[in-house]
């Protein structure tokens, strides 16, 4: 019978950052431009607690700043677990699972988490759900300005190369 490490839904730790509660926005959207994926693992005192799904949270952030006509200044300094707290649409948390469990008997949630461990260690994450796993193959999000150019983050709301803000590339 298959287990989670066998599933299509299981990613390697290592394929999936794991990202402290009190690293700044630019950090987190730095990090993940780096790495190439949308979506990490939100730690607190170095453990697991939730998966985020890091193109919903920029989204998310990005539609309330332009209903009110606000570019990204001041939220890229801010903490990820006080952002999170405003838009907890992007975060799911994390259950515990034994690496030999079979995905048919964990919880029949839909987008859930599960930090896979065996022999007492974290070996990877098993994402329920398809945009769950898509977040981890999808490259991160990128911040454009009117001018065109491309932002790994969203710095401090304004473009790297010139001064025009910044915003979501759709």
């Amino acid at each position: 019978m298959p287990n989670l490490k066998s599933s299509l839904n299981f990613v390697r730790i290592e394929g999936v950052p794991e990202i402290a509660g009190g690293s700044t926005v630019r950090e987190v959207f730095q990090n993940l431009s780096n790495k190439g994926v949308s979506g990490f693992v939100l730690t607190e005192h170095d453990h697991p607690v939730s998966y985020i799904n890091a193109a919903t949270l920029a989204k998310s952030i990005e539609d309330q700043h332009r209903n009110q006509d606000v570019p990204w200044e001041g939220v890229s300094s801010q903490k990820i677990e006080i952002i999170l707290k405003d838009y907890p649409v992007a975060e799911i948390k994390i259950g515990r699972a034994s690496a030999a469990e079979e995905p048919e008997n964990l919880e029949p949630l839909d987008d859930q988490a599960f930090i896979v461990k065996e022999e007492g260690n974290n070996i990877g994450l098993f994402l329920k759900g398809n945009l769950l796993h898509e977040t981890v193959n999808t490259p991160a999000p990128v911040w454009i300005c009117a001018k065109g150019h491309e932002n790994p983050d969203s710095d401090d709301g304004y473009c790297y190369k010139c001064p025009r803000p910044v915003y979501i590339k759709k």
